[in-house]
Order: C-alpha cells, then structure tokens, then sequence
C-alpha cells in the first residue's frame, strides 16, 4: 500500500527546496564610502558603509560565502597593506570564490536607498585606488580553481604601483595548476602604471599557449 504525501505537506516541502536553493544563490554584499563609511560598522547596506576597502575585504575573507560584491563610493582607497595575509594586497584562495567590486557610486547621503546598486557613474563618481608607498607586488590576485573576479568602475591611479617580475602586475591570474579563472575589467582607468620587471598591468600565470592561441600580454606559458 502506497502511502503518498498530503499536497499541502508536499507544497511545503517544495518551497523549502526552492528556499534554501536561492539562500544558497545569492551573494553577500558590502558597500563602502571613503567620506561618509565607518569600518566599526557591518558594512551591508550605504547607511552601514565601511570607510575602507580593507575592512570589506576582510568581511569577505571571513564570511563563508564564496560569492561576495564589494560597492564604492566616491573617493581614493588605499591599497597599501594587505587586509588578510595573502600574496598581493588581495588573494582570492578558496576554490569557487567570486568577488566582483563595483566602483563609481555617489556618496551615500540621506536620500540614498540602504541597497541601491543603480547610481553608478564611474565618469562623475570617480573611485581611485591609491598607494602611499611602493606596491611591488598585485593588488588583485586569483589563486585556486573555478575563481572569478570583475572589476568595474574603478581607477588605479598612482605612481607607486611599480611591480617586480614574481607578482608584479596590477592583477595576476594564476593558473599555476589551477583551472577555470574567470576575469572582467570593465569601465575601469588605469592612467599610469610601470612595471619595473613584468611590464603589464595583466599577468597570467602559466598561461596555456597553443599555436592557434598566443599568449596574451603578460601571459608565461608553461
């Protein structure tokens, strides 16, 4: 004898799934404001803004969440210490993890919406990130398989990001091993950069050059 499920336990059961699938979808957000962020706060909406990028990178380092977005408001960030105690000023480590940081929003002030991700103009709203010293090494660095990170609307802008041959590009891919990188630079400003080995703002680490598909600037094939 079959014993089926009343419908209303069933229906139930259905939303749950469908609940817990889409917890499990969506990203975590931080947003940050150089002028109006304080890093003692949580950093999850404009009114709770950190002042910092540092303090929304150790928000994601720490959070288990491997999908995480950063939002920038106007203003210069210093990219000088590494936040975490990884290679670079950011390392992504974890397989699988996402960090996408999205630049050019206006200061958050009393009409803005606690989640507003519309406002951005990167042209209007300029989001720089600075150094104070010399950087030698990546500020933006992939590490593990199946990693993502987008860059939008934001500007590197100082002439203390100088590189070496090892990490020295803005931004290094390394695929080293490690496979399924995915990388977006979109709306982005990069008015001066130098490297004193590597000579691109890109590297990608170990790329896998075929003859119908060269190495792109940066690349070192394996």
């Amino acid at each position: 004898m079959k014993h089926l499920l009343p419908t209303r336990h069933l229906l139930t059961l259905l939303l749950t799934c469908f609940m817990a699938l889409g917890a499990q979808a969506e990203p975590i957000k931080f947003y940050v404001s150089q002028k109006r962020g304080n890093d003692a706060r949580n950093g999850t909406s404009w009114n709770a803004a950190f002042k910092t990028l540092d303090a929304a990178l150790k928000a994601v380092h720490n959070n288990a969440n491997l999908d995480a977005v950063i939002y920038m408001a106007e203003g210069k960030y210093n990219v000088d210490n590494n936040p975490v105690g990884t290679a670079g000023y950011y390392t992504l480590t974890r397989a699988g993890e996402s960090l996408r940081i999205y630049g050019g929003f206006p200061t958050p002030g009393s009409q803005t919406l606690p989640q507003d991700t519309c406002s951005n103009n990167p042209k209007r709203y300029v989001t720089e990130l600075v150094a104070t010293k010399k950087i030698t090494q990546s500020v933006f660095r992939t590490n593990n398989h199946n990693q993502t990170l987008a860059l939008q609307g934001v500007s590197f802008n100082s002439t203390n990001f100088v590189g070496n041959l090892a990490n020295g590009s803005l931004v290094t891919l390394d695929n080293d091993g490690f496979d399924n990188v995915t990388f977006s630079l979109e709306d982005c400003r990069i008015p001066y950069y130098r490297s004193t080995a590597s000579g691109c703002y890109l590297r990608i680490w170990k790329y896998q050059e075929s003859k119908d598909s060269p190495a792109p600037c940066g690349g070192d094939a394996s």
